[in-house]
């Protein structure tokens, strides 16, 4: 008999051969054929319950005495999915209490969080009691281990697909992105909610890009709300007016960014170098939209001259200086200018400045996807280039 001490009960393991109650059962080994390539080297105890959970389940043997088996098995595998569906039928068969199911359930998830077939054990039993009461706690203790934890988010979102609990989920979120702003599966469950609840109309989406606007002005160079304003500016349905009324000022918002990183790097390179401000900083300071958020006051977007000044100064920010998204937000902005303009004279000064981002990112900025920044710029020389605006 071989020693294996259970940390919380202390007791002495005794191997299934070695158990009385047992002794009815052959083992049956496991079948690697005549020649293994690479035998994997499982210790006595992990052979000793695999064994014989082999022969229960080629004898269809669904007894408390095999429930328990399958524990064991899965506390040496929780990955072992033939073990939990097995585990699964007999506790169908047995009719067993599926609440003291939830707790070892339970157990096994805070012990191995990231493990498949234990989340998709929980949503079988949780389905079977038609009772997602407990998932958002659960999930929840889960996040304050690991908040972007991916089979978490999956389960969290199935209970409130199934259950319709979506009742304090936006604020659930905006708690999470307070703690940390880069959490994107706090970003995509804020969006997965909106969609199935309020749906993303033009006043959500007026609400929901002053809160995004407001986490990105704290931290500009994250990605994932970024990656939230574009979605919501393209899903939203409604009042076509309203929209592009909050397109417009998004795009005046993300010229008023740059602006102001443009500003505050222009005037640190002239103080480092002790130098004249050569490179026209004043102008960048007198930009329309430097001190006033468009959020709360909108009087209409910058001229093209005004935008173009701007944009012919990023090239002389060094790299890391501006962040990538800002352009990259600008460049969904002005895009989306010229897909709404029909007249090819107007499209000649967005197309420049459009192009002009696509330099800068490839160039400077962003320089890792060249080529995919290239072909961008290709594309919008393709779609909106006229006899006036070539590139």
């Amino acid at each position: 008999m071989a020693e294996k001490i259970d940390d919380s009960q202390d007791e002495v393991w005794m191997r299934y051969k070695d158990r009385k109650e047992w002794s009815d059962v052959v083992p049956i080994k496991q079948n690697d054929g005549p020649t293994p390539v690479v035998k994997i080297a499982y210790s006595a105890d992990f052979e000793d319950v695999y064994d014989y959970f082999r022969a229960v389940v080629a004898a269809g043997e669904l007894s408390m005495r095999a429930l328990t088996l399958t524990e064991d098995a899965i506390q040496m595998n929780a990955a072992n999915y033939t073990v939990w569906q097995y585990r699964r039928r007999i506790l169908e068969h047995l009719k067993c209490d599926l609440q003291d199911e939830l707790l070892f359930c339970r157990e096994m998830i805070e012990a191995n969080p990231k493990n498949y077939q234990v989340w998709h054990h929980r949503r079988v039993i949780v389905g079977w009691l038609g009772d997602g009461s407990k998932e958002l706690q659960l999930t929840k203790i889960i996040f304050a281990q690991d908040a972007k934890n991916y089979h978490a988010w999956e389960h969290r979102q199935w209970a409130l697909r199934t259950f319709g609990c979506y009742e304090g989920e936006l604020q659930f979120t905006a708690d999470l992105l307070r703690e940390d702003a880069r959490n994107n599966s706090a970003w995509n469950h804020r969006y997965f909610v909106l969609t199935r609840t309020s749906g993303l109309t033009p006043e959500v989406l007026q609400s929901e890009l002053v809160f995004t606007q407001e986490a990105i002005e704290k931290l500009v160079d994250n990605e994932s709300p970024w990656a939230y304003i574009k979605g919501l500016l393209m899903d939203t349905s409604g009042d076509e007016e309203e929209i592009e009324k909050s397109w417009c000022t998004t795009t005046a918002w993300c010229w008023n960014l740059l602006a102001k990183a443009v500003s505050k790097n222009t005037m640190s390179s002239n103080s480092n170098d002790g130098s004249p401000d050569d490179n026209g900083s004043d102008d960048v300071c007198n930009f329309p939209y430097i001190n006033e958020s468009s959020r709360n006051a909108f009087n209409g977007l910058p001229t093209d001259t005004e935008c173009s000044n701007l944009i012919d100064k990023v090239p002389s920010i060094a790299k890391g200086c501006i962040s990538p998204h800002l352009l990259i937000g600008l460049l969904d902005c002005i895009v989306h200018q010229l897909e709404k303009t029909e007249d090819p004279a107007r499209k000649e000064t967005p197309l420049k400045i459009a192009l002009q981002v696509c330099d800068t990112l490839a160039k400077q900025h962003d320089c890792i996807r060249v080529r995919y920044w290239n072909y961008v710029r290709r594309q919008l020389q393709h779609e909106h280039r006229s006899s006036s605006a070539s590139a």
